[in-house]
């Protein structure tokens, strides 16, 4: 897209080997702005794809386009060149959001394509979002309108019928309880202020179960980047080969975080999976239930947002494992 004469002379970017084609496609353009070229590019990325180049700038025309969801550094070609695809970018759509509340378990806020959306997929979409708090083979739920409890939506009915955006998550033959909209709720909204809240690191603490060993006191830390491990106190008396010794996880290295078990008791145990080497491997943990929640929600909020390969690898195989046992 340059002046001839400036077609010989390359702009060297610096990009992070885990950011994907899109992501570098916008960095492109951000230099390529900031240094004053010229001509003016399309106020969108979506109006560029990038390729492989020879190292004179010649796009080598025998490969596609680079995908734009894949990982930069899967490709390690170091000459690349920015195509304009010639596509007018689509008009921006307005955002439709429904928020859902759940009796003493926070709010989600739910993206629909339009109000002809009906209140059945808004449900399934609600689940599939607060999966941390639903435990899979459990009860069935229903929507209420927050403004009329006891009164259950017909799901076959549109958004567009409601006359309101706000609704409450409630089991199926349950009584809905005093709904508590707290701002610290368990659940992020996906923009604003709670999209950074749940980036911030903040610490738990529970218990971390073992088969052959004494379930060990720990303290989780957990910040958008990490997940750390450290255990709060060990006995002296504790043999050194069974003591729980520190150890931290990056968040792209995490696939899922799960609760298993609820007990009557008040206690839930929930699940770290984290690939390690060539498999995935896993860590069970026990405390209050409201706090396995909350840890739960923090991870998966953080994981949907990096949205790393091995977390869409072990999606994708668990979904495999269902789809064989069906």
């Amino acid at each position: 897209m340059l002046l001839p004469q400036e077609r010989a002379y390359p702009m060297t970017v610096i990009v992070l080997p885990s950011a994907r084609v899109q992501e570098l496609i916008g960095l492109i353009c951000f230099q390529y702005t900031n240094e004053g070229k010229l001509p003016l590019l399309k106020e969108s990325v979506e109006g560029y794809s990038l390729h492989i180049a020879e190292d004179d700038g010649e796009v080598d025309t025998d490969f596609p386009a680079l995908d734009n969801r894949e990982v930069i550094s899967k490709f390690g070609f170091h000459s690349l060149a920015l195509v304009d695809t010639g596509k007018a970018p689509e008009p921006d759509k307005k955002e439709i959001y429904v928020t859902v509340n759940a009796p003493y378990s926070g709010f989600s806020k739910i993206q629909v394509d339009s109000f002809n959306t009906t209140m059945r997929e808004i449900l399934q979409k609600t689940l599939k979002r607060r999966k941390g708090h639903v435990r899979i083979g459990g009860p069935d739920y229903v929507l209420e309108k927050q403004s009329e409890p006891g009164v259950a939506v017909d799901l076959d009915s549109t958004l567009e019928n409601q006359n309101t955006m706000e609704f409450c998550l409630v089991r199926e033959n349950s009584i809905r309880g005093d709904m508590v909209h707290d701002e610290d709720s368990h659940e992020f909204d996906l923009s604003g202020a709670s999209f950074l809240v749940g980036y911030q690191y903040k610490s738990y603490r529970a218990h971390m179960l073992h088969k052959f060993k004494t379930n060990t006191e720990v303290q989780l830390g957990i910040s958008g980047d990490k997940v750390e491990i450290d255990p709060v106190s060990q006995q002296k008396s504790t043999k050194f080969w069974s003591r729980q010794k520190a150890v931290s996880y990056e968040a792209d290295s995490i696939a899922s975080c799960d609760i298993i078990d609820e007990k009557h008791t008040g206690r839930t145990v929930f699940r770290l999976t984290y690939f390690a080497g060539n498999d995935f491997k896993y860590h069970d943990f026990e405390t209050s239930t409201s706090t396995a929640t909350e840890i739960v929600a923090k991870i998966n909020h953080i994981l949907e947002l990096r949205a790393s390969s091995i977390r869409r690898e072990f999606t994708s195989m668990r979904g495999k494992k269902g789809v064989r046992r069906t």
